[in-house]
């Protein structure tokens, strides 16, 4: 009996002193996993191994990609690509991608093994038609592969136990919580549609992503996300939440928490914070822990903070999502329906105009007839300044701050007054600018 060779991995990069770059194979479990745990720790393991089982539906095993040093075998550094699907103005959804694990052991660093990946990855997203790219990470370092900070992330708001109401002797919840199955799934999906109507861009999970995370959350991942059905006392569902199986330092996480139409937020809110402190000293108490606070990462504006604002006192670490755009064109064509929507609605209803945007070394033409965007084109302004007596600019943004405005991130005023190199010129300008992007708040998760 024979055994057939195995096809050596192809290599993509060659880096130079035996290091490749190449995707990761079936036989590079143990090693991606060493690595994983060496440089991230146990928890990045725990993810990266729930994606390449299958269990967690955002990305696939030849999407993954690692560096190996061939003089040891060892891998090196590696960089995966996850896919999401996001809506823009509820309606419009374009795919995303997602770079993620991005990681080098410390002695192979600054030899551009992430430069190199990122290239690649960047590629593969678009060949699948990918409109954005979307990451989170470190202060400033994604800039330098073309991203801005440009997409709303919003803060954790901070609860504490203490804080919280113990029912009075007698008193029974109105609500209680339970643990979601693979039946809740087709729940969950509609409570989550409506949800995303409060949100300019936010995710668009299907039944496969939700079934899967159910799955993990029945296993013994001990980095597993707990999904939730909040019920009334007789077995009607009316909403859902996702939290962590585990407490980071003293703290229960909330990552996802809706309701379906119709039903009052109030009367919900303590029961389900109440289950999280019994929940959170359990996982606390398994790990020899004090249990103390609670946490909701549910983006700046949420409903449940309307009716809990003082029972969450502190916001721990607003920050933003790294996003990159590689065709501004083809995404803002992409978004048209909504920029029409928006000026039909405006003090600007069926504008007919140019709308020229510099962004110093280049620019873009936005032309309107009738309310209408008829063409979404580069435009190249003539002089470093953009200004041309011929040909003159409406709106300057440097560098990449434009995603800001599209994204929702920010107003032309608050971009203004941050960046003296940003400025429109005139009341036209101005308004249509305000028509077209308003600043609108977004929830996403990766």
């Amino acid at each position: 009996m024979t055994t057939q060779p195995q096809t050596k991995p192809e290599i993509l990069r060659d880096m130079g002193d035996g290091i490749i770059i190449r995707r990761l194979t079936e036989n590079d479990r143990v090693g991606m996993s060493d690595l994983q745990l060496a440089v991230f720790g146990t928890r990045a393991d725990a993810d990266v191994r729930a994606v390449l089982d299958g269990t967690w539906t955002i990305g696939q095993r030849d999407h993954f990609l690692v560096a190996e040093d061939t003089a040891t075998g060892q891998l090196v550094s590696s960089l995966g690509l996850l896919q999401k699907t996001f809506t823009y103005g509820a309606a419009i959804t374009y795919g995303v991608g997602v770079p993620e694990w991005v990681l080098t052991r410390p002695e192979y660093r600054r030899k551009g093994l992430i430069r190199a990946m990122m290239e690649i990855v960047h590629g593969w997203s678009a060949t699948r038609g990918d409109l954005l790219q979307v990451i989170g990470g470190i202060p400033h370092y994604y800039r330098q592969f073309g991203y801005d900070m440009a997409l709303e992330m919003g803060p954790l708001r901070v609860g504490f136990k203490s804080y919280i109401p113990e029912l009075k002797e007698g008193e029974t919840e109105p609500y209680r919580v339970r643990a979601a199955t693979a039946a809740d799934v087709p729940f969950i999906v509609e409570v989550a549609a409506y949800a995303r109507q409060r949100y300019l861009i936010a995710n668009l999970s299907d039944a496969t992503y939700w079934d899967g995370l159910i799955r993990r959350a029945a296993s013994d991942d001990p980095f597993r996300h707990i999904v939730a059905i909040v019920e009334t006392p007789a077995g009607e569902p009316v909403g859902y939440l996702v939290h962590g199986s585990w407490t980071h330092v003293h703290q229960i996480v909330v990552s996802h928490f809706e309701l379906k139409p119709g039903v009052s937020w109030l009367p919900v809110a303590l029961p389900v914070v109440r289950y999280l402190c019994a929940t959170g000293a359990a996982y606390a108490a398994g790990a020899n822990k004090e249990f103390g606070t609670f946490g909701f990462l549910l983006g700046n504006n949420h409903p449940l903070y309307e009716v809990l604002d003082d029972k969450l006192p502190r916001s721990v670490g607003d920050y933003a999502w790294y996003v990159r755009i590689p065709d501004l064109p083809a995404f803002i064509r992409h978004i048209a329906p909504v920029l029409e929507d928006r000026l039909a609605h405006s003090v600007l209803p069926n504008h007919t105009g140019d709308l020229k945007l510099s962004f110093y070394h280049s620019g873009l033409r936005l032309a309107f007839d009738h309310g209408k965007l008829a063409a979404v084109e580069p435009w190249q302004p003539t002089t470093g300044t953009g200004e041309n007596p011929a040909e003159p600019t409406d709106a300057a943004f440097p560098d990449l701050t434009f995603y800001q405005l599209v994204l929702g991130y920010r107003t032309l005023e608050q971009l203004e007054a941050t960046r003296p190199d940003c400025w429109h010129e005139g009341d036209g300008p101005r308004a249509l600018l305000h028509a077209l992007f308003p600043r609108q708040t977004s929830h996403v998760w990766l």
